[in-house]
């Protein structure tokens, strides 16, 4: 099926049939199949946009070595996705806004996602580091989609992407495998 799914869709099909294939562009992470889902997403305009970016991405000259970027950015917009007022609200904008602070909020009380779901079916709770990885995956497929002038052309409002906080840095102390004098020596 993998062999096939290469021969029967070109790289265009994969993009309505909301998956990415990264044998199309010559790369395959380690210990990673091929297939990208983007299915979780459940605005068709925000799939469209991630799978640009991504596909963006594996054509550059500095593409990722593994995964972990793709995986964040999925993350990131399966979570915004999950977002109803993202297609019912004619304002996006102010749910943006109310994304955020609904992240911020389930981080602080400890709840569950809102879309993603560890392995065992159960949904993740936000932690610190979860809301961070989200709010800074889309903060970046939306600012990469607004340099490439696809926020315009989908009618976006810039103030929607421009709400997409940069999480500030961890205040985790870095992490240190030595003691200074070892490591010094």
């Amino acid at each position: 099926l993998i062999e096939l799914r290469l021969v029967y869709f070109t790289v265009a099909d994969t993009r309505g049939a909301g998956y990415l294939d990264t044998d199309h562009f010559g790369i395959r992470f380690p210990e990673r199949a091929s297939y990208f889902s983007l299915t979780g997403i459940a605005q068709r305009w925000l799939r469209d946009l991630l799978w640009d970016v991504l596909s963006e991405r594996l054509r550059a000259p500095d593409c990722p070595r593994t995964g972990g970027a793709f995986d964040n950015a999925r993350r990131g917009c399966v979570e915004l996705g999950a977002v109803d007022d993202l297609t019912t609200y004619p304002d996006v904008y102010a749910a943006m806004l109310r994304f955020v602070a609904d992240q911020r909020h389930r981080e602080r009380t400890g709840l569950a996602s809102l879309a993603v779901h560890r392995s065992d079916g159960k949904a993740s709770t936000v932690t610190a580091t979860t809301r961070k990885i989200v709010l800074d995956a889309v903060r970046k497929v939306l600012r990469t989609a607004l340099e490439s002038g696809r926020v315009e052309r989908l009618g976006l409002d810039r103030r929607f992407v421009l709400a997409a906080p940069l999480s500030p840095p961890s205040t985790a102390a870095p992490r240190r495998p030595f003691p200074d004098q070892v490591a010094r020596a």
